[in-house]
């Protein structure tokens, strides 16, 4: 499991998620399920 937080509800993680999808189909480590949860 990863947690990605931002700090203010305006910034964006979608830079972030890519990333991780990249990093995880780069080495094979299978399905990637993202939880987000937006609080202030």
């Amino acid at each position: 499991m990863l947690l990605i937080y931002v700090s203010t509800l305006e910034q964006d993680n979608s830079k972030n998620k890519t990333d991780i999808l990249t990093l995880a189909n780069e080495k094979g480590l299978g399905k990637v399920e993202f939880v987000e949860d937006k609080i202030s």
